[in-house]
């Protein structure tokens, strides 16, 4: 019985007809199939694998058609077995280094591919054999090592070269045999039929029982016999049949695969369902790119410096979603993280935000709005002339930008009287810049005052001054039959500006504010006349020193507009009529 064998690497085929120039001994011409590498077979003098050579499809020289390719030992347009084509080739993406992931996409010098990923490394229980990463348990080239080639017609099964006879035939000393046609070997391994006999299933007779066919000296079942598969008539010539190739075996009357213990036809191919991606478990069950089989089951295998979490493979050195280790976020408050070398980094801030004491643990913590960092870190307003409003620096002293607070009944406050000022207390309804306060005052007209009135703003509890602006004799009208204060947001021809002072103020403040004679008048009224110069009638010496000068006011009752005297006894339930703006 005729040895079968198997396919040869490409390095050894283009070893044995290189056109170049030798550079030592030329390696001999094959002249029988034991010559071939396993795997190969011999077609006249060169060494060919029959199930992808298109000149050699199958057979030897049965061609495939142009555009046709070799699959598997069958011409076809496609490509089987879970190979792809590749011009006139049907390659294993997975695992050819010239073809890695993609036709025409060849791994660098020093790598191999590896589930379809070039690599250093080999994964999913293959090993690096030269460029190539193989299964050492199946592989007859590298049969549990790397370069240990089974002899032919041996397979390798568990890392182990051994001959495995195919369905049908069995094991006699170093080859395969069918004992119920070989008349060598006839119902057993050492029985020999007589000369001018036949075996005739398993038994040695004078002639082939019906179904059976002659060939070569014995009774062969054309339906199985891998040496005369199809055999009819006198087995002669084309009435022979076909002889199955390596891997190869008769069923029906027809060559077709078959794979050795382990293996599993997968449409023409022989796959390891243990290991194969493209078969993992079952047939045509491929693995996702940068997955592997292991043990039937697709698994994500990552090639260093990737790491494995959950269902991806990521770079824990730069990976801000898992930086050091697998679920470590890197996130700071209104800022933009990094994973730098493994370790969490802010490397910047949200707009509007900083990180301005310069510890990452709190993120950027500052909104870039104070006075001390005012559009970026440590850019600070001169607290003697601006303030920081949208991130910039804005001089205090100007036109109010809004009304902070209309007082006309709400009695926010005490309101004190003494014998040379008046006071009342409010409270600062928005955080800023105090631009100026709105006030109506006014005198009798007998009421002569001789500077004016000083509007002073104290701290509430402390009763420190915080800023003050003098208000001219002229700005105090006389008579006091003025109108009311109006709700606008426009100050009126009362407002007093204070935004030169660059007072900061906040929302729920108490400040009071405090009316104070200036350089008051000490005349005496001597018959009925004050002893200043032009100074009006006068009725007593009060009169004559300047405490008659009133301030609208409403209470909290349904009264008419009234007025608060200096030197009299005021309504309790009153409040001064006043606004205030905000720079």
């Amino acid at each position: 019985m005729p040895r079968l064998t198997r396919l040869a690497p490409l390095a050894l085929l283009s070893a044995l007809h290189c056109g170049g120039e030798a550079t030592g001994a030329q390696p001999a011409v094959p002249t029988d199939a034991a010559t071939c590498p396993s795997a190969a077979s011999l077609c006249g003098s060169v060494c060919v694998d029959l199930s992808k050579d298109p000149a050699h499809c199958g057979a030897c020289s049965h061609a495939c058609e142009p555009g046709q390719v070799c699959s598997n030992g069958t011409c076809s347009m496609v490509c089987s077995g879970g190979t792809t084509r590749c011009g006139d080739l049907c390659v294993n993406t997975k695992l050819d280094p010239s073809h890695c992931g993609a036709c025409d996409h060849a791994c660098k010098t020093g790598e191999v591919c590896s589930a379809g990923t070039c690599s250093l490394t080999c994964s999913g229980g293959t090993t690096r054999c030269g460029d190539r990463c193989v299964e050492l348990q199946t592989d007859p080239t590298n049969c549990g090592k790397c370069s240990s080639t089974c002899k032919s017609p041996e397979q390798c099964v568990a890392g182990q070269c051994a001959l495995v006879c195919p369905p049908g035939q069995t094991k006699c000393d170093d080859q395969c045999v069918n004992l119920l046609e070989d008349s060598l070997h006839c119902g057993t391994c050492t029985t020999a039929c007589p000369q001018g006999q036949v075996c005739a299933v398993g038994n040695c007779a004078f002639e082939c029982p019906l179904g059976l066919v002659a060939c070569d000296g014995a009774c062969i079942d054309p339906l199985v016999s891998p040496n005369h598969c199809g055999a009819t008539g006198d087995c002669a010539g084309p009435n022979a049949g076909e002889s199955c190739g390596a891997g190869m075996a008769c069923n029906a009357g027809a060559c077709t695969l078959s794979c050795q213990p382990g293996l599993t036809d997968c449409s023409g191919m022989c796959a390891n369902l243990q290991t194969d991606p493209a078969n993992c478990g079952q047939c045509a069950l491929a693995c996702s790119t940068g997955q592997v089989c292991t043990q039937g089951l697709c698994e994500l295998v990552c090639v260093p410096p990737l790491t494995k979490c959950g269902a991806v493979c990521v770079d824990p050195q730069s990976d801000p979603g898992n930086c050091g280790a697998c679920g470590n976020v890197c996130d700071f408050a209104n800022g933009k993280a990094a994973c730098l070398s493994g370790a969490c980094a802010l490397v910047g801030c949200t707009a509007g935000h900083g990180d301005c004491n310069h510890d990452q643990v709190d993120g950027c913590e500052n909104t870039l709005g104070s006075d001390s960092h005012c559009g970026q870190c440590d850019h600070a307003c001169d607290p003697a002339s601006a303030f920081c409003r949208s991130q910039a620096c804005v001089a205090c002293a100007g036109p109010p930008a809004a009304v902070d607070q209309l007082q006309l009944s709400a009695n926010s406050g005490a309101l004190v009287m003494a014998e040379q000022y008046v006071e009342q207390t409010f409270t600062v309804g928005t955080s800023g810049i105090l631009a100026g306060i709105e006030v109506r005052l006014c005198r009798e007209s007998y009421i002569y005052l001789n500077t004016g009135i000083s509007l002073t703003l104290l701290d509430a509890g402390t009763l420190a001054p915080l800023a003050s602006v003098m208000i001219p004799s002229s700005a105090v009208s006389m008579g006091c039959a003025i109108g009311n204060l109006g709700p606008g947001p426009v100050p009126g021809p009362h407002y007093f500006d204070l935004s030169y002072t660059c007072l900061h103020v906040a929302a729920g403040q108490e400040l009071r504010m405090r009316f104070d004679v200036v350089d008051p008048v000490t005349s005496k009224c001597v018959n009925y006349q004050c002893d200043v110069p032009s100074a009006p009638y006068c009725t007593g010496d009060l009169d004559c020193m300047n405490f008659g000068f009133r301030l609208y006011y409403r209470n909290k009752n349904p009264y008419p507009l009234g007025m608060v005297y200096h030197n009299g006894t005021p309504n309790p339930d009153s409040d001064i009529a006043f606004k205030t703006y905000m720079r």
